[in-house]
């Protein structure tokens, strides 16, 4: 499944020529015809562009659609050159609009406006959660069509039997643990919009343009995938009629842009140079080496990496047919291809063959004829490639394309293969139980522990130079690693090992050293690397004696994970660390150390939330927690800025207790912060799990979950001795902070908290449609006061509360009943407010504000500064001053820091 940054949206423009008036200019978009029967014609669609949402995130999908539309329909679909705006008249003349995502976005007022006009013009909407749009679509609705209710479509709407006949919506991915549904919203007695849940339906559309699949979704899934997604298109073409160009939407006046003075910003935005920070499979050749991953938490991205040796540069390689990142546990690079063996716990193939030049794959599961689908190691000698699986072990025959079973003495649970290594004269199997030497010419099984004392079990890794194999036993019997030497067939422990104190070698690789890659005056020929359990990794050059002396050893402390692999071949030597460890590059030439992350400088370009803490900047991030930046740390490497950011994962407190979070999903590491408050005791943040408390003064890492999670908060405000959490399902929930304990009451809303603010024990609520005035007695939450409004922001100042709704932002005094009637600036839906001295700033769709206070009550003087060349139109989330810098936290473009001197304060 593509992890896609945003919502896309994708349109097909339209309509049955039976019923069409001539579009009002150029050809005619569409001649599709349905008679007797039959669908003969073509139309033309365009991609749909919006102001607050990445449109192209994923174009692959739709295309995939239409070209199955094409096969089976016999409709031609014209892919038309540019995008059409989303508030754009001309959205009057497309019949489907198509949206897919997984990322929280927003509409503005004129999108919302323009929607509204197209469904009720005759429009058609079909949407899919592919796993984290679900929230952000559901409002959607209820803005678009508040009178309408979106209901499960029944099995025998005509929308499951317009072309084809189903009976169920299929299930592609496992999204929510659930079946999958199909909603649907009625407007004026017409099925307007379906909305199928927990399937992602579109990841089974997606195609390359050589027609391969994205993804590697099994036959039938596919099938019905495409089934459905010919029923929605044709039910939308045989229901919709071509109007003529609509009014232009009005859109959200701007003011006048200011640009920024030169060097008076900068941005930090995330370079990625691997799929993610779980490595379990390396691989090489003299031009590159391969990076795949493992992760077993949401939140990753998928793909493998490739590190160029002569650049030192990362390629990542997305999406890849047959593979995902999250499950990727070995790779073999044989004859300019790359063998990738995976688990199948959702698509990945169990044996896939990528040609990177090309960019093809081949993949094979148990329907090609492999033994065993999840693959666990691969060797390749000669024309055989063996696999070692979970339930057993392989051999593909590369010449013939044919796979073979091989038998394991011992059967049962012990064919599950941990790895296996092949030499010229032997292969070496190690199950849960034995470590074999096997011989393929004879057939012949040898236990290694019925060879030598020094081997008891399962062994953690298996490497080998050319006259040597070496076996790091899992639970060692006196040496952490014992070496075979082939010309005598006699095993020894590794005594340097010992004297290191390695207890236990949880990964061991060796290379033969040619001379040109010996560092000066070290005339080492081969070396051996052992990586431990501790996170440390060990070098042992041997000298011109054959010996390894320990004044050579070459030591490396990662951290605090464990070393699962290690690949030591020319000049480079990796390890990779995991969990969440990424990878260590160790240089022979300059030998120098460095760790290569999936993020460099910046943790996220998903930034929801921003506070000050102790002079550090704190950001709340999408589904990677919380970070920490401070700026005087910060210093100029390689072109770029680096240092000073920190990640605040991992450690969390539950009732007193220290619990590490690696595999569960409520881990802190893959929270996502929407917002958070910093006070003198440390920050409060608002998360998906319920609030998270951080005190620095407890622990750098230091995080409690306070009275057990409750479920997700979207917004924080402070009162005296007391937080107060806004649900963004509706309704406030107060939490002691003496005490550490929820009181007994609450406010119930029903609708969706947007903003929160307090001043004393006065609390400002504002939901989709009001802004509630609450005054906290001690006992309960009353209501004051309700005011119809659509707010977007809110800021206590002072005496006074600044309100950022869709007309502007006004100003209210605290005095008196709350009235909203003429705006003190025309500043249009902001979602964020700060305060510098007499000015206040603020930032929306066209940018960041600044508005010079005064004590009058007219209009204040504003002045808006560009920013979106620098957010790349992603929309900004948050504001925060520090250390004479405004920073802006964006969702999808990063975070921007602004020299406050600079905006002529």
């Amino acid at each position: 499944m593509s992890l896609r940054a945003a919502l896309t949206a994708l349109v097909l423009a339209g309509a049955p020529a039976a019923q069409a008036a001539t579009p009002p200019r150029g050809r005619p978009r569409t001649s599709v015809v349905h008679r007797d029967g039959k669908w003969r014609g073509r139309f033309t669609y365009s991609l749909v562009s919006g102001q607050l949402f990445e449109w192209n995130t994923d174009p692959t999908a739709v295309p995939g659609l239409f070209r199955e539309v094409e096969k089976r329909a016999g409709i031609e679909c014209v892919l038309e050159v540019g995008t059409m705006a989303l508030d754009s008249r001309r959205l009057s003349l497309n019949p489907l609009i198509i949206m897919t995502g997984n990322r929280v976005f927003r509409l503005t007022d004129s999108e919302i406006r323009s929607l509204r006009a197209y469904l009720l013009g005759g429009g058609f909407i079909y949407a899919d959660d592919c796993g984290g749009s679900d929230y952000s679509f559901r409002r959607m609705l209820r803005q678009v069509a508040p009178d309408a209710k979106l209901e499960e479509l029944p099995a025998k709407h005509p929308i499951f039997s317009v072309f084809y006949k189903m009976e169920k919506v299929p299930k592609i991915v496992d999204l929510y643990h659930g079946p999958a549904r199909a909603y649907g919203l009625t407007l004026n007695g017409r099925l307007a919009v379906v909305y199928t849940y927990d399937t992602d339906i579109p990841c089974a559309w997606e195609t390359y343009p050589d027609g391969s699949y994205v993804h590697a979704i099994p036959r039938g899934k596919r099938e019905a995938a495409f089934r459905l997604g010919v029923n929605a298109l044709l039910f939308a073409l045989s229901q919709h009629a071509v109007r003529g160009e609509a009014p232009e939407i009005a859109r959200d006046a701007a003011a006048p842009a200011t640009e920024f003075p030169g060097g008076a910003l900068r941005t930090y935005r995330t370079k990625r140079v691997l799929p993610c920070d779980h490595i379990r499979a390396i691989a090489g050749d003299e031009d590159a080496v391969w990076f795949g991953g493992w992760t077993y938490l949401p939140g990753e991205d998928e793909g493998i990496a490739r590190y160029d040796r002569k650049t030192g540069q990362f390629r990542l390689f997305m999406d890849a047919e047959g593979v995902l990142a999250e499950e990727i546990n070995t790779l073999v690079v044989r004859e300019g291809s790359v063998l990738i063996g995976a688990d199948t716990w959702k698509f990945s193939k169990g044996l896939s063959v990528f040609e990177p030049g090309q960019r093809r794959w081949r993949s094979y599961t148990k329907q090609d004829g492999l033994p065993h689908d999840r693959v666990i190691d691969i060797q390749a000698r000669g024309k055989d490639v063996w696999l070692a699986c979970r339930s057993g072990l392989a051999v593909w025959d590369t010449e013939t394309d044919a796979f073979r079973h091989v038998d394991v003495p011992g059967g049962a649970w012990r064919s599950f293969i941990v790895s296996v290594l092949a030499t010229r004269d032997a292969v070496w199997v190690n199950n849960f139980e034995h470590v074999w030497r096997h011989v393929p010419e004879r057939n012949a099984w040898t236990k290694v522990e019925d060879l030598t004392p020094l081997l008891r079990g399962v062994a953690a890794s298996l490497a080998q130079d050319e006259g040597h194999v070496y076996i790091a036993p899992r639970e060692p019997k006196g040496s952490p690693l014992v070496v075979y030497e082939k010309r005598t067939g006699s095993f020894e422990p590794f005594q340097p090992a010992i004297d290191s104190r390695i207890e236990v070698a949880t990964a061991v690789a060796a290379h033969q050293l040619l001379p040109s890659e010996t560092a000066p005056g070290r005339p080492a020929r081969r070396e051996i690397w052992i990586g431990t359990g501790k996170g440390e990794v060990i070098g042992f050059p041997e000298d011109s004696n054959g010996r390894f002396p320990l004044a050579n050893v070459i030591r490396k402390r990662t951290g605090k994970g464990q070393v699962g692999r290690i690949y030591a071949e020319g000049p480079d030597v990796f390890a990779a660390v995991h969990p969440f460890g990424g990878v260590w590059h160790y240089g022979r030439r300059r030998r120098t150390w460095q760790q290569f992350k999936t993020r460099r400088h910046v943790p996220s370009d998903h930034i929801l939330s921003l506070a000050v803490l102790n002079g550090a900047l704190l950001l709340g991030t999408l589904s990677d927690g919380p970070w920490s930046f401070t700026p005087r740390e910060e210093r100029p490497s390689g072109g770029s800025f680096a240092g000073g950011w920190r990640n605040l994962n991992y450690e969390l407190l539950c009732e007193g207790q220290r619990v590490v979070y690696l595999g569960d999903r409520s881990a802190i590491r893959y929270t996502t912060i929407h917002d958070i408050l910093a006070d003198e005791s440390g920050a409060w943040m608002a998360t998906n799990h319920g609030l998270v408390r951080h005190d620095p003064r407890s622990t750098p890492r230091g995080f409690e979950i306070l009275a057990k999670p409750m479920g997700p908060i979207a917004r924080l405000a402070s009162g005296k001795g007391t937080i107060y959490c806004g649900l963004p399902d509706g309704g406030v929930r107060v939490f002691d902070t003496a005490r550490k304990r929820w009181r007994p009451y609450e406010w119930k809303g029903d609708e969706p908290t947007k903003a929160l603010a307090a001043s004393g024990s006065t609390l400002w609520v504002a939901t989709d449609a009001h802004l509630v005035t609450l005054v906290d007695t001690g006992r309960s939450l009353e209501e004051r006061g309700r005011t119809g409004a659509r707010v977007s922001s809110l800021l206590v100042d002072g005496k006074n509360l600044w309100i950022a709704g869709s007309p502007g932002i006004y100003r209210h005094a605290g005095q008196g009943p709350l009235r909203l009637e003429t705006p003190v600036a025309a500043v249009k839906g902001a979602v964020a407010l700060a305060r510098y001295k007499e000015f206040l700033l603020a930032a929306n769709g066209h940018g960041l504000w600044k508005l010079q206070c005064s004590s009058s009550p007219g209009p204040l003087a504003i002045t808006r500064y560009n920013t979106l060349p620098h957010t790349r139109g992603h929309p900004i989330t948050s504001m925060a001053l520090a250390n004479g810098r405004l920073y802006v936290g964006t969702h999808g473009g990063g975070l921007l820091a602004i020299v406050l001197t600079a905006l002529r304060f």
